[in-house]
């Protein structure tokens, strides 16, 4: 198994995976999408390397879905669309898809109710006995991963400030449509 540790440089980023989602659906190429976003500050950033990273990490985690999906992100109520963009960052980064399967869906299943900096280390420490390429991180990447996944599902309204699982409505229509479309074992992640 491949882990990377990039989502370090990245961040939920709802609102900008929107815009990006849009100018996808506007038939845009990534390239052309940085241009406007160097151009125009589209995603109002304070450098131009930040609106390339913007543009690069939303356009690639966005880029798994169908146009029908990018669709229903930009007209669907802010829920579903915020656990568009989380699905769309698990299918980027293997090891936060696992964390949340791991994790996150089995405090679920066993009425668990809150999840905490240490289920998250617990995970990472895991991870790096089981892991060649995880074991060989600096010590510093631990306690910014595990900061790192609690802001993601702060962000994606999956847990709230003190750190108590909400479990997300996701409607009938969209669940069907990411099933279609092969996010199954993603959605299952909140669909138990």
């Amino acid at each position: 198994m491949t882990y990377k540790s990039t989502i370090l440089r990245s961040s939920f980023w709802f609102h900008e995976s929107k815009k990006t989602a849009q100018y996808m659906l506007d038939g845009l190429t990534k390239k052309e999408i940085i241009e406007i976003s160097i151009n125009e500050n589209a995603y109002q950033t304070t450098s131009i390397q930040r609106s390339k990273d913007i543009v690069s990490y939303t356009y690639n985690r966005l880029n798994v879905y169908p146009k029908e999906v990018l669709k229903i992100l930009l007209k669907t109520d802010v829920t579903t669309a915020k656990i568009i963009v989380l699905i769309s960052i698990m299918t980027y980064d293997q090891l936060f898809f696992e964390f949340m399967n791991e994790v996150y869906k089995e405090h679920i299943l066993f009425g668990k109710n809150t999840l905490t900096p240490d289920d998250v280390d617990h995970f990472l420490k895991n991870k790096k006995n089981r892991s060649d390429i995880v074991f060989n991180w600096s010590k510093t990447i631990f306690p910014r991963l595990r900061s790192k996944y609690l802001s993601i599902l702060r962000d994606a309204d999956v847990l709230d400030n003190k750190n108590m699982i909400k479990i997300p409505f996701i409607s009938f229509q969209v669940q069907e449509l990411l099933k279609k479309n092969n996010f199954e074992n993603f959605l299952n992640i909140f669909i138990i």
